[in-house]
């Protein structure tokens, strides 16, 4: 039955939360979230409503914030109010259940259990503000009672209209310090069989249902602004984001089209500012000593040599080391069996290619000149793996530079006819050690790998090409990584996605500012480089209530309100 809950009891556990130390953070602040399914971005910005485009003037915003690594609903709401991305916290069913279905890509062998990541509301509940008025209004009963059941006030209501209309009472009426609304007819107009609309700004249908719940947004600010205290004590964050987009007439992928959205933070004080996750670089740091690793399926052998296959594995790379770990690897077994092949520190800060055959034993390619690799500086490194004058061979290069690998036979290379079918069956792995060579952490972009050998002057004349589609031998890249996706433990393939990599252990993505050379930050004109997602908004609620979060919660979003301080707290 549509209605409001009140819950009355929680448990009483001391505070977990500590005040900012500055005396200079007045107010009394609150949060208001607005999130709507099946905002498209592109359609939602050429529509331009009115409501919307007035909170600009006042308002942190972008049109390309990332709501999850896929665009269920279900997982959608869990990364919203959890603060953790589907790779961890697996809801992506309407039951709320943990899947047992990869609906991303991401998890190879399966799904395991995963941990509970509880909402922000179950943090206010056990924080220094517990007694304070928290409230989730929606038509959604199952997503209330399972993402937020430890809201204080539980609204679920008929429709959209109903929502609007219980939260300008609740506004009015009440004293809340997190209001959480959401309004579902955009995605529901659209996914109606018996519609036509779709997730288009060509579609009027569909912009029409972007008009009325823009006239929402109208009506709730208005009687927000309308507080006795708004403009005096009060200091109110507004959050208004999407939470899936959509193609045609459908959503629930992985495409930018359906999981990116419009977001934006408003508050009175804000100075206007559009960002853009043009011009960031996410990375993930390859530590093995924490046990961060990342592994792509290969059953089918794609990235085997074999006995005859031409092979050209490339990569950008950055990192220390010690001991002689396996940074890229397709190996199974230890350093003294299994087979397969393996990129690795040498003894002398420089790096070798050790291979082993199915029948024969391993062997290493290492010189003892050329640069050193382990110094912290971004690289590209090459092997090459060929035939020539009915020989086979391995080269290689650090950067531009061919290396004059022991035993080569001039130009050719390294020879190693007659030493059998080099292959293994497991999987591509980055920074998974071997024989307990843990001393390694780095960072990997721009993988490549060809099922050709490349020349001497493509490899050196593509070292910092940009774009990878205008490569020369695209049409033999059959496997191209980034590995700047950003959220998740996604990094995606962009040429096979059968073959993402995915990452393991306790990773976490942060901002580069040095890049490798195939990256150049340069983000549009009048645009602020910041990469926002939804499991941010958890983090920002805190972080504008006060509330600082123990790193034991392992959430995954960042607080990026800091350095804009010095607009909304007056010294």
């Amino acid at each position: 039955m549509a209605g409001l809950h009140s819950c009355q009891r929680y448990p009483d556990n001391p505070p977990y939360f500590q005040p900012y130390d500055s005396a200079s953070i007045p107010k009394d602040r609150r949060v208001l979230v607005i999130a709507v399914d099946g905002l498209q971005s592109d359609a939602f910005k050429a529509a331009a409503t009115p409501n919307y485009t007035a909170l600009l003037a006042n308002a942190k915003y972008t049109w390309d914030a990332k709501s999850d690594i896929i665009s269920r609903s279900a997982s959608s709401w869990k990364t919203l109010t959890s603060g953790v991305t589907y790779s961890s916290h697996h809801i992506a069913d309407s039951n709320f259940m943990a899947s047992n279905v990869d609906y991303s890509g991401d998890f190879e062998g399966g799904l395991n259990t995963p941990k509970n990541y509880p909402s922000v509301f179950y943090f206010i509940a056990r924080s220094k503000i517990f007694n304070a008025q928290t409230a989730i209004l929606s038509s959604w009963g199952t997503m209330v009672s399972n993402v937020a059941n430890e809201a204080r006030v539980k609204g679920v209501l008929n429709n959209d209209v109903a929502v609007k209309d219980s939260a300008l009472k609740l506004i009015k009426n009440s004293d809340p310090k997190l209001v959480m609304l959401h309004f579902s007819g955009p995605a529901k107009l659209v996914s109606d069989p018996s519609s036509a609309a779709s997730f288009s700004a060509s579609s009027p249908d569909y912009v029409n249902a972007l008009k009325t719940v823009d006239g929402y947004i109208g009506d709730i600010m208005t009687t927000l602004k309308a507080r006795p205290n708004y403009n005096t004590t009060e200091d109110w964050l507004v959050v208004i984001a999407g939470t899936h987009g959509g193609v045609n007439k459908s959503f629930g992928g992985t495409s930018d089209a359906e999981t990116n959205v419009p977001t934006l933070y408003y508050n009175k004080s804000f100075k206007k500012q559009e960002f853009t996750k043009q011009g960031s670089y996410s990375a993930v740091k390859m530590d093995m000593a924490a046990g961060i690793s990342a592994s792509a399926d290969d059953a089918d052998g794609s990235f085997n040599p074999g006995t005859s296959k031409q092979l050209t594995i490339q990569f950008k790379f950055k990192g220390s080391a010690s001991g002689y770990p396996h940074v890229f690897s397709k190996w199974s077994g230890t350093w003294s069996s299994g087979s397969g092949w393996s990129i690795y520190r040498n003894d002398d800060n420089r790096w070798g290619f050790s291979f082993r055959s199915t029948t024969g034993s391993e062997r290493r390619v290492q010189p003892t000149e050329g640069p050193l690799v382990f110094d912290n500086k971004w690289h590209t490194l090459t092997v090459v793996i060929y035939d020539s004058a009915s020989k086979r061979w391995i080269k290689r290069f650090t950067d531009n530079q061919r290396l004059n690998d022991p035993a080569g036979t001039g130009s050719r290379g390294r020879e190693i006819t007659g030493y059998g079918d080099i292959s293994s069956a497991a999987p591509l792995t980055i920074g998974v050690p071997k024989d307990g060579n843990t001393g390694s952490s780095f960072n990997i972009a721009d993988v490549k790998i060809f099922n050709t050998a490349l020349d001497d002057a493509t490899i050196v004349n593509s070292l910092c090409l940009e774009d990878y589609t205008k490569h020369s031998k695209i049409g033999n890249m059959i496997g191209y990584w980034p590995c700047n996706d950003g959220v998740g433990n996604l990094m995606a393939n962009k040429i096979n996605s059968g073959k993402n990599f995915t990452l393991a252990g306790a990773y976490k993505w942060t901002i580069l500012t040095d890049y490798p050379c195939n990256f150049t930050p340069t983000p549009p004109v009048g645009k602020t480089t910041l990469f926002l997602k939804n499991i941010d908004i958890s983090a920002q609620i805190f972080y504008w209530l006060q509330l600082s979060v123990p790193a034991t919660w392992d959430l995954e979003g960042n607080i990026w309100l800091t350095p804009f301080e010095n607009e909304f707290i007056k010294i």
